[in-house]
């Protein structure tokens, strides 16, 4: 086993300097760039740094990252945190933390845009432990650098701190055996075919040698580096473009070397009949899944089947057809389910007795239907169940304070004028200070004239009691933004 160079990706929120950072160490750190530099993009590069390297995963985002972990591929060592200290812990940041916390990785949190007038470092810091991201000095220990990725500010700092993380983590690899790593970039090329980058992880990815990537395979007919270089072979941790595959092999796919074409084809005929079996109709990001097993009478009535269950992809729910076969229900569908937690579903097919009754004690939802629409209408209803409720907010009235009253927190007394629309005992509002929001709450009762009304109109002034159910309290010259909410079951489009 020998030291090899950390893979490194870069996650954090859309604005927040990601691609800067990536290109402002791309710039002044590439190995090799006296070469001539990168020409096309590859999804990985590889920078130098007191003689030592370390690799760059180009990817889109956290989603991509978690869709190359959920396929199997871990590729990434070290994560780095990119949070833009002018606008703090953003959703994407939270998501990207639990995509690393996913991957158990070291991580290292750059604060980015140190340079900005109203950059709040304090303010940032406080959000990450909010978000359980607890830094050193601050109670953790986790490694954390101030940047502008911007003015380059940093960053060489940064690149020590990865390099001293990767460190401690004694990343090592084999160099002398057949290849195995993940592809992270792949396309088709008018003129060359399919070409895929792979990152290797272990042993030596080598000119002529026959891939399997997923279901896809084929022999390393070239070889480039990162920087488009022909390479005769490249070790772990390298980034290298290959031509030479059947078909363009998917991001995320685990790749490995095999001694011979027959068995590198054998393996992916495998790998892509076990697919065939499983699939998932899904967009997106889903929240949750839906499991089924699907039977037919016959092939045709399986692929209509099939393809109208295409029609149901979503976003929330990822619908996950297990096994789809012909013929009548049995004992082994049910008990794939029962593992699976899944539903079987059969059009103009039978469910014996022996199979309800097994269906019945291992708690398997086992329907059959005569015709196809009634399938359809059954898994629309049971897969919209499964939805996440949709909040629907109306805009009511906007109220103008002009005094405060008693305060007794969580409750106040204020007074105003109602500016846009009207106010209503029961409506939830939003408190606005200085175009911000600084609290929100319930109003409990309205008055005109030291009269309890049910509602006061436009133009008119009036007394509130109002409860906080965030922030508080309210202060002369504040909006009090009025809305109500209801939640709706969302349906399939």
């Amino acid at each position: 086993m020998a030291p090899r160079s950390p893979v490194v990706v870069v996650l954090g929120h859309v604005d927040h300097g990601k691609t800067t950072l990536l290109d402002t160490i791309r710039k002044t750190n590439v190995a090799g760039r006296e070469s001539g530099g990168i020409t096309q993009h590859v999804g990985a590069y590889v920078v130098e740094r007191g003689g030592k390297t370390i690799t760059f995963l180009d990817t889109p985002g956290h989603e991509a990252f978690s869709a190359m972990r959920s396929r199997g591929a871990q590729v990434a060592d070290v994560a780095i945190l990119v949070v833009a200290v002018d606008d703090g812990v953003k959703p994407q940041t939270k998501e990207a933390i639990e995509a690393i916390r996913s991957s158990h990785i070291p991580f290292v949190v750059a604060m980015n845009k140190i340079d900005k007038g109203n950059a709040d470092i304090e303010r940032t810091k406080n959000g990450l432990t909010e978000a359980g991201v607890l830094l050193e000095g601050w109670g953790g220990d986790t490694p954390n650098v101030e940047i502008s990725a911007k003015a380059g500010s940093g960053v060489d700092e940064l690149l020590e701190l990865v390099l001293l993380v990767a460190e401690v983590a004694e990343l090592g690899a084999d160099p002398t055996g057949m290849a195995e790593g993940a592809v992270i970039e792949a396309h088709r090329d008018s003129r060359r075919g399919p070409v895929a980058t792979l990152l290797v992880k272990e042993g030596t990815l080598r000119r002529g040698d026959a891939i399997v990537a997923g279901s896809v395979f084929g022999r390393a007919k070239a070889i480039e580096d990162f920087a488009g270089k022909n390479a005769e072979a490249l070790g772990p941790s390298m980034p290298a473009v290959v031509l030479g595959f059947n078909e363009v092999p998917a991001v995320g796919d685990a790749f490995s070397v095999f001694p011979d074409d027959a068995m590198a084809a054998e393996k992916a005929q495998s790998e892509a009949k076990r697919r065939a079996r499983e699939q998932v109709i899904a967009e997106g990001s889903p929240e949750g899944e839906f499991s089924l097993i699907v039977k037919a009478d016959v092939m045709g009535s399986l692929e209509a089947v099939m393809g109208e269950l295409g029609k149901f992809r979503n976003s929330f729910i990822a619908i996950r057809v297990a096994a789809a076969d012909t013929g009548d229900i049995t004992e082994n569908e049910v008990k794939q389910a029962a593992a699976i937690g899944a539903i079987v579903v059969g059009f103009r097919v039978k469910a014996p007795r022996a199979i309800q009754q097994l269906a019945e004690r291992t708690g398997v939802s086992v329907v059959t239907f005569p015709v196809i629409y009634e399938m359809l209408d059954f898994l629309r209803k049971a897969i919209e169940e499964r939805m996440p409720r949709k909040i629907i907010r109306e805009d009511m009235g906007v109220l103008q304070l002009l005094a405060t009253f008693r305060s007794d927190p969580p409750r106040q007394v204020i007074g105003g004028r109602i500016t846009k629309g009207l106010a209503r005992k029961g409506l939830r509002f939003e408190l606005e200070r200085n175009n911000a929001v600084v609290g929100s709450g319930e109003l409990l009762e309205v008055q005109m004239n030291k009269i309890v009304v049910d509602e006061v109109p436009q133009g008119n002034e009036c007394g509130t009691l109002v409860k906080f159910r965030a922030g508080g309290p309210a202060k002369e010259g504040d909006t009090l933004r009025l809305f109500t909410e209801r939640i709706e079951q969302q349906k399939l489009g």
